[in-house]
């Protein structure tokens, strides 16, 4: 009930900015909602009585792994279907041309507003289990630093992708932890060992999205929804009872080979 909660009063709190900046696009809603998060900043800091101000909230009970799982499945689940929709599709035209989109009808101030309460209210729900997983939360955790977090994860797993959300957050999260020593001082490569190289992991994060914006704009999955395809399809799970599904898997591998050499002849790579 509190993710829930959670998640409708940050839906709420998206409609009453959105329809001042539903109007603006690209740079100008960015700026717009990076100085709401000043603004929450500031009323959180100063309201003592209702958030303890700057001292954030202590005590909270830290969820279980599968909770978080089980809440990021139903998630997708219901943003998978919503863009499979009429409505989806709608979204969709009014993301690749808005001036066709409205030429066919589609009314891009209510579609601006509903996709802006949809989206709060997601990531109101991620930012209640985020709070829960810290167990000690303030105004500090959900600030700038946050914001580029998730527009670095959305770029490198394709802004275009539900799929592509999971990729970029398993890969923002698996890389700093690996650089993680190198930081510290504390890897040895034959018989050396580094010294510490305090923001190696950030810098090494800000050239990978430099790569990517310059040679794979749309990040890892493109617009590819391979992940939750699978998921979410029931021939999935039916494959797992057919016997000429798993008969499959011996012929794959002996066949790899051969189209691992085929791709590189060809120049396109291995599929």
């Amino acid at each position: 009930m509190a993710l829930l909660i959670g998640g409708l009063a940050a839906a709420l709190v998206s409609l009453v900015i959105a329809f001042p900046v539903v109007r603006t696009k690209g740079h100008y809603l960015s700026v717009a909602t990076l100085a709401l998060i000043v603004v929450v900043k500031a009323v959180v800091d100063n309201e003592d009585q209702l958030t303890n101000g700057s001292r954030g909230l202590t005590g909270l009970q830290k969820p279980t792994i599968w909770l978080v799982y089980v809440v990021m499945v139903v998630c997708l689940f219901v943003m998978y279907r919503l863009m499979r929709s009429a409505y989806g599709r709608g979204l969709t035209a009014m993301r690749d041309d808005p001036v066709a989109a409205q030429t066919l009808g589609i009314n891009l101030v209510s579609k601006k507003l509903s996709v802006f309460a949809f989206s709060a209210f997601f990531a109101g729900v991620g930012g209640g289990l985020f709070g829960h997983y810290l167990t000690a939360i303030s105004s500090s955790a959900f600030y700038f630093s946050k914001s580029f977090d998730i527009v670095e994860i959305s770029i490198i797993g394709g802004m275009s992708s539900l799929s592509g959300s999971i990729l970029g957050a398993i890969f923002f999260t698996i890389l700093p932890t690996f650089l993680q020593p190198l930081e510290n001082g504390g890897l040895v490569i034959f018989g050396v060992q580094l010294p510490q190289m305090f923001g190696l992991a950030n810098i090494i994060m800000a050239v990978i999205l430099i790569l990517l914006v310059i040679f794979s704009r749309q990040g890892l999955m493109g617009n590819s929804e391979i992940i939750l395809d699978t998921w979410f399809q029931k021939e999935s799970y039916r494959a797992l009872f057919k016997a000429e599904e798993w008969a499959k898997i011996p012929r794959y591998f002996r066949g790899l080979p051969v189209r691992i050499r085929d791709g590189l002849r060809s120049g396109k790579g291995a599929e």
